[in-house]
């Protein structure tokens, strides 16, 4: 009975491991997925009126980068100075693209429109020789933040 019981445990592990490996071009990195799930819950979540993002920020990170819309993923690498998948192209206007960073490598990699989001983060005034705007951990920038009658979070640079 106990050899049973190896070979069922064997073939649910590997039954296992193969449905991982299979999500990964669906979901991409998993620690990335998860971040993004962990941060928009987060923010989703805030009653403040003000906030800092080192205070809502699930996750470690040492850059949060935002970009321009219609900035291609090839420019965005190059600001970012790597090369990944989790980097998306913004598809039009007044769509969510943030991508944190931690020791050189995307940790959260959120592009999408407000609706679906629950929220906009805007901190585009932020100095930058380019078409983005980035913030170091330690800022401790505050933002203020509203909500709409439709229940969207905005989170605004102070």
């Amino acid at each position: 009975m106990k050899i049973h019981f190896n070979k069922t445990l064997r073939r649910v592990l590997i039954a296992v491991v193969f449905l991982i490996l299979l999500s990964f071009p669906v979901i991409g990195n998993p620690q990335i997925y998860l971040h993004n799930r962990s941060l928009n819950h987060a923010l989703n979540a805030v009653t403040q009126d003000s906030i800092t993002l080192e205070e809502v920020v699930p996750f470690a990170w040492d850059k949060l980068y935002t970009f321009d819309p219609y900035v291609s993923r090839e420019e965005k690498e190059a600001i970012l100075g790597l090369h990944s998948r989790a980097v998306d192209e913004t598809a039009s206007e007044g769509m969510v693209d943030l991508i944190f960073l931690h020791d050189g490598k995307i940790v959260c990699s959120i592009c999408g429109f407000p609706q679906n989001l629950g929220y906009t983060l805007s901190f585009t005034d932020t100095a930058s020789d380019g078409p983005y705007a980035m913030i170091s951990y330690g800022d401790e920038i505050s933002f203020t933040v509203t909500q709409t009658e439709d229940d969207l979070l905005h989170f605004t640079k102070q």
